[in-house]
């Protein structure tokens, strides 16, 4: 059987883009980090260059009667203001701002921080050239102020190489953990299609426990609960088995009853004879419409230990009152003497009322079915020690070793005729299922009476 294909987003997907997208992240944040400080260093690191020509140029400056002028050898001048990668440019201009000599700078946007010793550090352009300029104003000079000017080629290579430096291992990193991730993923996750394999090609008849030593820690949890719902599946499967093995028998014995008696009735042709099998046919079927009965609450039963039914408080006074009364018409039938005895208050216990209804019909039903005739049955509500229904009847008296085994499905006592060993059974598991006890009681020395008493927990007190 093939494992249908769906849209859902797969889990080696999602790992995937949890650990490749952070790294993505990491990356771009990394880039635009290292490009700030990649050209900050650079910057400060020519910067100080710059400054260094500037207060070079400045110590060249000489004042005489004709003014301010710059004493600036070919050589020097060669030296300061020529470069192999970029172009160096200066302005010198006395106190009014007029140009004495060199290029013209632009001036300082307004707002410049001023550095140590009255110098100015700002970005420019000249022509179509990126400039940084420093400019220098000397007091001792009556004002004159000198700017040099140079091309940023030199800094950008600096902050490219250091960006390279230090992006290119990040990069080979992140290819190399991009390329290893998804092997890690589809490695890590091969636990989970061996567990995906063994349950796919797993017999629907094989309810054994799966092996959790054979996945990772995170996946226990998940495995144990697949094997606690394969232990459930077990149980039901195996009480769906042992409940349609035990109907078959149990029908198998009624159902060739009525064959008979119909076999019986095509033959006869005496009316006396043919009504004496009609009579004998309609007990047959009583009999196997109590036995169907009765199974079908047992599988009523076992489908409640998987779904608990909602308890609500009852009465036991009314509920019993009601559950009597439905059984007058047949111990009249039987000539019995059947009493009710109520307790003089409201005895509350919590329960499902028509799961109650039929443990009180089964106990009845058994009461009446083995009784003798004209024989009596009472049925009593107790509260103290807690409270507790009693039925007592006038059949012979079970013997204390066989007390507990009649609440077993199918057991019967011998000679005990054509009870179906199902009554005690389902009303022993309704008791269970109200944490209620049952067991048999006799006070009596003659052999004759039983007494079934249930005794149920204490219900919580209503506001």
């Amino acid at each position: 059987m093939s494992i249908p294909q769906t849209n859902r987003s797969l889990l080696r997907t999602q790992l995937l883009r949890w650990l490749l997208y952070p790294l993505l992240a990491l990356l771009a944040i990394d880039t635009a980090v290292s490009f700030g400080l990649a050209g900050h260093f650079s910057k400060n690191a020519y910067d100080k260059a710059l400054v260094e020509i500037g207060h070079e140029l400045s110590l060249q400056i000489r004042k005489d009667e004709s003014g301010i002028s710059l004493d600036l050898p070919e050589v020097a001048r060669r030296l300061l203001l020529q470069d192999p990668q970029d172009k160096i440019f200066f302005e010198l201009l006395d106190a009014s701002d007029r140009r004495i000599e060199g290029d013209t700078i632009p001036v300082a946007p307004a707002g410049t921080p001023a550095l140590r010793n009255n110098v100015l550090l700002y970005d420019a352009q000249i022509e179509q050239d990126a400039v940084r300029v420093v400019q220098l104003s000397l007091a001792d000079m009556d004002g004159t102020t000198i700017r040099v000017a140079e091309t940023t080629i030199k800094r950008t290579e600096m902050a490219q190489q250091i960006i390279a430096s230090v992006m290119l291992p990040q990069v080979i990193l992140i290819v190399f953990v991009a390329l290893l991730v998804p092997f890690g993923v589809l490695r890590g996750l091969t636990p989970l299609k061996a567990l995906q394999r063994a349950i796919a090609e797993r017999s629907f008849r094989d309810r054994s426990p799966l092996d959790e030593t054979a996945v990772p820690g995170e996946v226990i949890p998940l495995v144990a609960s697949i094997n606690l719902l394969l232990s459930r599946l077990d149980t039901v499967f195996s009480t769906q088995s042992r409940f349609v093995a035990d109907a078959a028998h149990q029908l198998k014995t009624p159902v060739a009853a009525l064959r008979a008696y119909v076999e019986l009735l095509d033959r006869s042709q005496d009316a006396n004879e043919r009504k004496n099998i009609i009579i004998k046919l309609n007990e047959a079927v009583d009999r196997m419409s109590r036995l169907v009965s009765q199974l079908l609450a047992l599988a009523q039963n076992d489908i409640s230990e998987a779904r608990q039914p909602e308890f609500e408080s009852i009465d036991l006074n009314k509920l019993l009152l009601d559950v009597c009364t439905n059984w007058v018409p047949q111990a009249i039938k039987r000539k019995m003497d059947f009493g009710f005895e109520e307790h003089d208050a409201p005895v509350n216990i919590l329960g499902a009322p028509d799961r109650l209804r039929e443990l009180f019909d089964n106990l009845i039903d058994n009461a009446i079915l083995y009784s003798k005739s004209a024989g009596s049955i009472t049925v009593r509500i107790l509260a103290k020690p807690s409270p507790s229904v009693s039925i007592r009847d006038d059949a012979p008296s079970i013997p204390e070793a066989e007390r507990a085994l009649v609440f077993e499905r199918f057991y019967r006592l011998l000679g005990s005729g054509e009870g179906s060993g199902l009554g005690l059974a389902i009303a022993k598991e309704i008791a269970v299922m109200h944490q209620a006890s049952i067991h048999i009681d006799t006070d009596t020395e003659d052999g004759v009476g039983n007494n079934v008493i249930v005794a149920f927990p204490t219900a919580p007190r209503t506001p």
